[in-house]
């Protein structure tokens, strides 16, 4: 399932891709696990990360991926899928940064 991207210029697009957030993790719970069971993992995933959900910014989001990735070995993979995402998104920002361009 691929979301879909958001408009260019919805705030820090890096050619035409948003940076992953803690919502795009829970995204990928529901995608796997379907709601009711995704909303338990969620709850439990937060807590065992001594978190509320709330959080912003990459440190936040790269202590939630680790939590993941020390779950359930399909929750570890919803995990390590959102960790390439984030590192790839970091790859293309800094790129973006360097070439001042989308080309």
């Amino acid at each position: 399932m691929t979301a879909p991207l958001p408009p260019p210029g919805s705030g820090a697009d890096i050619y035409g891709l948003a940076a992953p957030t803690l919502a795009d993790a829970r995204t990928a719970l529901v995608a796997v696990y379907g709601e009711p069971d995704a909303r338990r993992i969620w709850i439990e995933l937060l807590d065992r990360a001594q978190m509320t959900g709330a959080e912003t910014g990459e440190a936040a989001l790269e202590r939630f991926i680790q939590v993941m990735r020390d779950h359930h070995p399909v929750t570890a993979l919803c995990g390590r899928s959102l960790n390439i995402r984030l590192h790839s998104y970091r790859r293309l920002a800094a790129a973006y940064d360097m070439t001042g361009s989308e080309k």
